[in-house]
């Protein structure tokens, strides 16, 4: 997998696009919802947000979690067993998600109408 970080797009619950720094590796597992960010497309996430996130467990036991950067991505629409995380011996081990984190922001969510 690539090394090293680059710029991410993080889609908020609202549908508002962000750019936020992310791993190349998360970039790289579809089932995290993370695409590139083109130079100059989007605004820097807020400070005082909380993403979205993926709990889960590698084979040791150990706990790991991800950003999931849309909510149609695979790990938070259930469709997705887990991902791949990197050790802190900077190998790779497979995740299997336990539970996921709903965003928090300050701003409210446009809920439908109820007829």
């Amino acid at each position: 997998m690539a090394r090293g970080w680059t710029w991410g797009v993080y889609v908020d619950d609202r549908g508002e696009a962000w750019g936020v720094p992310v791993d190349r590796d998360a970039l790289a597992q579809s089932e995290l919802g993370w695409f590139a960010v083109a130079a100059g497309d989007v605004r820097p996430f807020p400070r005082g947000w909380r993403m979205r996130r993926a709990i889960g467990v590698d084979p040791s036991g150990r706990e790991h979690t991800a950003v999931i950067a849309t909510l149609s991505a695979d790990l938070w629409i259930g469709t997705a067993p887990g991902w791949i995380a990197e050790t802190s011996a900077q190998g790779l081990t497979e995740v299997r998600l336990t539970r996921t984190l709903a965003e928090v922001s300050p701003l409210p969510v446009a809920k439908p109408e109820i007829p």
